[in-house]
């Protein structure tokens, strides 16, 4: 998509000249520039015939954004750069692969913290085993109610733990609905 740089627009007549070539790669790369006006049109699915989801989209665009950051870094991506992927993968439903991408950010950015989100990717990826380990993970680094909370799910085998870590995380923050709803579900079953 191209936008006029003026309020009013492109004028009516504006020549539009579009330039395309096969990149080392290649792959198409089509250029369109209009009222001088340039963007580079980026094929982010080159083998779909169907249309994208907005979703789809955005993970696309992000990976296409996360494989230029490599490109121009000599194979170390931005720590923006894997966030924003990860999001748009977490968002596209492809929970693993996202998982993977946070555990980078984290390494390219050691003051980052994305334990939770890793712990909830594995959550929703079925990998159960990781997404507890994360949890521990996320309350070690940081105990706030979600952390809390996230950990005490993963100690349900043992009651007394599993009430204690509940009331701490409701400690930290009182309006927690799922904590006290899980500590409340504890107490009546016993």
């Amino acid at each position: 998509r191209i936008e006029s740089n003026d309020d009013s627009g492109f004028s009516e007549g504006e020549v539009i000249v579009v330039t395309c070539s096969i990149t080392h790669d290649k792959l198409l790369e089509a250029t369109a520039k209009v009222g001088g006006v340039e963007r580079k049109v980026i094929l982010l699915n080159p083998l779909s015939n169907t249309e994208l989801s907005p979703k789809e989209l955005l993970m696309l665009e992000a990976k296409q954004h996360y494989n230029e950051s490599l490109m121009s870094n000599n194979g170390r991506p931005s720590a923006q750069a894997t966030l924003t992927y990860a999001y748009a993968l977490s968002g596209a439903g492809l929970y693993l692969e996202a998982a993977e991408q946070f555990i980078q950010a984290d390494e390219l950015d050691k003051a980052a913290n994305h334990a939770t989100m890793i712990c909830y990717c594995y959550a929703m990826g079925n990998k159960t085993k990781a997404s507890n380990a994360w949890a521990e993970t996320a309350y070690m680094r940081k105990k706030d109610g979600v952390t809390t909370f996230n950990y005490a799910l993963t100690k349900r085998g043992d009651r007394s733990v599993y009430e204690k870590l509940l009331k701490q995380a409701l400690a930290i923050d009182p309006n927690l609905s799922c904590a006290l709803k899980a500590l409340g579900e504890s107490l009546l079953s016993q």
